[in-house]
């Protein structure tokens, strides 16, 4: 719903898919000019250790495309792998724009918005911009930055405004990840005084031992009751 608002303010028809699976979370179309896009929004937790190329489903946002012109994924900008991986070559090579919120946030706050002088649709472009300068062998290689200015350029920002930007986006995930340290500190507080009944209690509880059990029982009962018939 954030994505599609998101398209909504940049002067897009948006909407949300209802759909739950295998397709897209996001539907978009130019009022003005005549293209469409797809989106995808993903966000990862703080505390997630590695991420693969699978959680970010760019293969997937190439089937997701069908007849639009464009494909966006939508990530946090900082949650991007920082140097090589199996992600930018997949964008190049089926032309998966890899956006983020903070340039989301960033047009906005430059009052950018698609009207019928203005097409903004170079913005869903950009990774056939960069494929076209990159050669076969660097295809893997980290290309944000590369693709930080083609979005500086196309907002008439200087490079320190840009920066500037950025830091601020960046103080902003540091703040937020120092207060869930300091809630996760507390709570490892909170657990070192628990009596022993009490942690093992929680710990049947975290590994829902109990309703595995009861899984496995009703698929029992069920296969019990099949062969009855």
């Amino acid at each position: 719903m954030v994505l599609a608002k998101c398209f909504q303010e940049l002067g897009l028809r948006s909407s949300v898919n209802k759909e739950r699976s295998n397709c897209a979370d996001v539907a978009a179309k130019s009022q003005f000019h005549n293209y469409s896009l797809v989106g995808n929004a993903k966000s990862f937790r703080l505390s997630r250790t590695a991420k693969n190329q699978k959680d970010f489903k760019v293969k997937s946002m190439a089937d997701w495309r069908g007849d639009n012109d464009y494909s966006v994924l939508v990530c946090p900008y900082y949650q991007y792998p920082k140097t090589k991986s199996q992600i930018f070559g997949q964008a190049l090579g089926d032309n998966i724009t890899l956006f983020s919120w903070e340039y989301l946030s960033i047009l906005l706050e430059n009052n950018i918005c698609e009207d019928a002088k203005t097409n903004i649709s170079n913005l869903w472009n950009i990774s056939s911009t960069i494929s076209a300068n990159t050669n076969v062998a660097d295809k893997d290689n980290c290309f944000l930055e590369a693709q930080n200015e083609i979005i500086r350029l196309y907002l008439n920002l200087t490079a320190a405004q840009f920066e500037k930007l950025f830091q601020k986006y960046k103080k902003n995930i540091i703040t937020r990840g120092e207060t869930e340290i300091q809630y996760w500190e507390e709570k490892i507080k909170e657990i070192n005084l628990y009596t022993r009944k009490q942690a093992i209690k929680e710990l049947l509880s975290s590994l829902k031992l109990n309703e595995k059990i009861s899984s496995i029982k009703k698929y029992i009962h069920s296969l019990e009751n099949e062969r009855q018939l």
